[in-house]
This record gives structure tokens, sequence and C-alpha cells, in this order.
């Protein structure tokens, strides 16, 4: 598949040796993820969508002029992934009884229709994204342990490796990264997730409102306030921008925010859909 490249404006960038450090996330920019028609979920290429989630792509390609490093991710799933409702027999969206071995009696795991196959060469980063320098992060192609975030499985133990050989965190760390700034989709699913992942794992984090969309009101923000509680910022991209013309801000933001120490609980059930 062939990804439509921006061209991209020569904007003059002050010197600021803090955004050395910093990058940008796009997460599960996709075409499963993105409707064709932005009022009606499930309208995707590939019979999914969040509302209104095409409304993003332009923000991240509006950011990407303002930032040397970037990161996209994307489900890669095998046929034989666990959490596909057709290999438990049930519908879509059905919860069964979580297999985690830390999981509790009551835990429960929601399952998915089929979305994102590694075989299906069709799917993948929306076209319309600009993939220009971009890493891509293949996440989900452990089958037993289901992965949102890009930092750590559901279970809160298994790390993926990615094609470079490394974590997620061990990439950021040998890049020398230490402000990740974090949208895509969904906002109470992955995007969010991998927000308060990097958070608890210590990195300076920005989550862009605008380059975000959720799916379940009650479950954004619930999620916003996990962020907010693990010292996460929220921005829009305009202010992104302007953060970035201006000398010495981006150390500033930061600067009153106490270093989060890593804390994971055990996966459990959760509410609400995503139309796949």
């Amino acid at each position: 598949m062939t990804n439509v490249i921006s061209t991209e404006p020569e904007i003059k960038l002050p010197d600021d040796p803090e955004w050395d450090k910093a990058a940008l996330v796009g997460v599960d920019i996709t075409k499963s993820f993105n409707p064709t028609d932005p009022n009606i979920p499930g309208t995707g290429e590939f019979g999914g969508g969040v509302s209104h989630g095409n409304e993003i792509i332009p923000v991240w390609n509006k950011l990407c002029p303002y930032f040397e490093h970037r990161y996209l991710s994307k489900d890669f799933h095998n046929k034989t992934n666990k959490f596909f409702a057709a290999n438990h027999g049930v519908e879509p969206f059905s919860f069964v009884k979580s297999w985690y071995k830390n999981a509790g009696p009551e835990d429960k795991i929601q399952t998915w229709p089929w979305h994102d196959l590694a075989e299906d060469p069709q799917a993948g980063i929306h076209p319309d994204v600009n993939t220009e320098g971009a890493f891509i992060f293949r996440k989900g192609r452990n089958d037993d342990v289901e992965t949102l975030s890009i930092f750590v499985g559901e279970d809160r133990i298994y790390e993926p490796v990615y094609d470079n050989g490394k974590t997620a965190e061990q990439h950021f760390r040998d890049e020398g990264t230490k402000y990740l700034f974090v949208g895509g989709l969904a906002e109470d699913y992955c995007a969010g997730k991998t927000a308060l992942d990097a958070a608890k794992k210590g990195f300076k984090v920005v989550f862009v409102t605008d380059m975000t969309r959720g799916v379940v009101p009650e479950q954004v923000e619930a999620m916003r306030e996990e962020l907010k509680a693990a010292g996460v910022k929220f921005m829009t991209s305009d202010e992104v921008i302007k953060l970035r013309m201006t000398p010495g801000a981006l150390a500033k933001l930061f600067a009153d925010t106490p270093k989060q120490a890593p804390q994971y609980g055990n996966g459990g059930g959760r509410a609400g859909q995503l139309n796949l």
C-alpha cells in the first residue's frame, strides 16, 4: 500500500535542545478505525470506525513538520488471536472469562470482530496519513495478550517487542526521548492507554486533544481523569505549535510535574463498544 506523503512546508523552527528529546505519537490512525461517513460508526473501509475519527488525520499532518521524531502504531493481528469473537463462537463485543494468570475470578475480556489481519495487505495506516520519517509500531501480534497501549499488554505484564528488537520503552530510552505528544484512536482505548502507560513509565506526556476521538463518553471522561492524575498535560494542536515556537517553553511546561513511579494493576473487563 502506498501512503499519501504530504509535501511539508519549510518552517524555520527556533533552536531548543529540549525538542530533540520530543516525539509525536499517532496511535492507530488506521483504515479500520476511520469511518467513511464521519457521523456513522462502523462505516469504515473495512467495516469499522470511530465517529469522526477521520477528522484527526489533518491534525497529525499539520503537526508533523514541527517534530523530527514521529511514531505511528497499527494493529497487526493473526487470525488465531483470542480476542476475536469468532474464535470463541460469540458475538463481537461480548465478554468472555479472562484467561490471564493474574486475573480475578470475575474478570472478563471483551472480544472484537475481525480487523487489521496481518494477512490482509489492505489493512493498516490510513492512506491520507503522512508517514514520512515515521517508525511504525505493529502491535497486537501476541494471540494471548491484548495490546491496546504500545507499551504494556492488558495483563499489565507483557511488553511487546517490535520490529527493531526493542520494546517501546527501550526504543524511546535509546533515542533519548523525554517528551511524548500523543493522540490517535480511540481516546478511551489505545490512544489513552498509550499516554497513560507512557506517563507511568516516567515520560513527560502531552495528550493532543484535537488529535483524538473517543468511543464512550463516560469512558473518555474516566480516561481523562486517569491521565490528569498521572501528570499528563492536555493541549490542542495549535497550543503545541505555539509551544514549539517558543524557546524554553517545553521544559517549563513540566517543571513542577512530579515523576511518576510505575503503577500497574491487573487487567480486567471494560464496558462500551468500538464499532469495527
